[in-house]
């Protein structure tokens, strides 16, 4: 019966609730883990500039004799140039090199479109510069093509009609003082 006479809690309710509730345990300050304790160096009877030599030398790997650039073909093995010893120029050489003689790796793919270089693609080419279609007058070129040869026409058939008038005139007065009357 106590559940009933309390009010009941929605949902925002109970979130705001379970809000305060994270925070307030979220500042609880938690106590710090105790240090680890290590273990002292053990002492030897050389002193310490030996003692740094021979920990580097045990520490690291020997190194591998590298070939050289030159005398690298496509069957060396390159895996000696991937160690982390090794200069990254140096990589960066054998990787050309091996990229350089490796047909494989020499050839680009043409199906791969990310191996085009779209700064080499003339914007218009050559056969389009000269296109009749212009952007909102349409084919411009074309229909002036075809009003000159209109006007062209209609010029030359004008002059011949002219020419055929004015030589058909120049005969009939002729014609007319040759018949007798």
């Amino acid at each position: 019966m106590a559940d009933a006479d309390q009010p009941r809690e929605g949902f925002a309710g109970r979130w705001s609730r379970l809000k305060a509730e994270a925070r307030a345990v979220a500042s609880v300050p938690t106590p710090e883990p105790a240090a680890e304790l290590v273990p002292a160096p053990i002492a030897t009877d050389a002193p310490p500039s030996e003692k740094s030599e021979q920990s580097a030398e045990n520490a690291a790997p020997p190194k591998t004799e590298l070939p050289s650039l030159e005398s690298l073909t496509k069957d060396s093995d390159f895996s000696l140039f991937m160690n982390n010893d090794v200069a990254e120029d140096t990589r960066k050489q054998a990787l050309r090199k091996l990229w350089t003689m490796d047909p494989h790796f020499a050839t680009i793919d043409i199906s791969e479109c990310h191996s085009i270089d779209f700064n080499a693609v003339p914007t218009f080419p050559d056969g389009l510069l000269n296109t009749i279609y212009r952007v909102g007058s349409g084919m411009v070129e074309a229909v002036e093509e075809i009003e000159r040869k209109e006007a062209a026409e209609k010029a030359a058939a004008e002059k011949a009609a002219a020419e055929q008038a004015a030589t058909a005139r120049a005969d009939s007065p002729a014609k007319a003082n040759d018949e007798p009357a």
